[in-house]
């Protein structure tokens, strides 16, 4: 599953970050992955087909997440430079993941998923309704925070460029002072 690869992809990076805030955030979103991967399991029990048409419509975020961790797991450590690239990278995928399950709250996906979950055991619509609700919000707050944590990191990192400019000391000033000659 999607959300399960994210998991891997969010706790590979967060064990690569020298920044402990960063690492944190990192397993933070990858819960939730964990989380809502944990949820899709329970209604993909119910529909067999589920994983696999989860896979074809989703084919292009699978291979996102995919070359991500690929890049990710080849690195040792994540400096902080690429670290807040990688997390606008993060965001989205998180956006677009956002956006799939807001689709399916508009479509009529989840009047079709309640159908097929409802010939074997009784489940209600609006309960299935606030459940994708939830996920997409999460999707939505996991990209507030990547977007911003990497503007913050770039700026730390930008502030750091400017303090470290050299300091030019100027020795004997007064050997300036010459005659102009024409």
């Amino acid at each position: 599953m999607l959300e399960e690869l994210a998991f891997k992809l969010y706790r590979s990076t967060s064990n690569r970050v020298y920044r402990p805030d960063a690492s944190a955030l990192l397993l933070y979103i990858g819960y939730d992955s964990l989380k809502a991967a944990a949820i899709l399991r329970v209604i993909a029990t119910y529909i067999p087909a589920y994983g696999e048409d989860c896979r074809k419509y989703l084919n292009s975020l699978f291979d996102k997440v995919e070359a991500l961790l690929q890049q990710v797991t080849s690195e040792t450590m994540i400096e902080n430079n690429e670290l807040s690239q990688l997390m606008k990278r993060l965001a989205e995928v998180e956006r677009e993941l956002g956006e799939k399950y807001e689709s399916l709250l508009q479509t009529k996906t989840l009047q079709y998923l309640a159908d097929e979950i409802g010939r074997c055991v009784h489940v209600d619509l609006n309960v299935l309704t606030a459940i994708f609700e939830a996920l997409e919000g999460d999707k939505e707050n996991h990209n507030t925070l990547l977007v911003s944590a990497a503007y913050c990191i770039e700026s730390e990192h930008l502030e750091t460029a400017i303090d470290n400019t050299p300091t030019v000391r100027y020795q004997n000033p007064d050997g300036w002072n010459r005659p102009i000659l024409i």
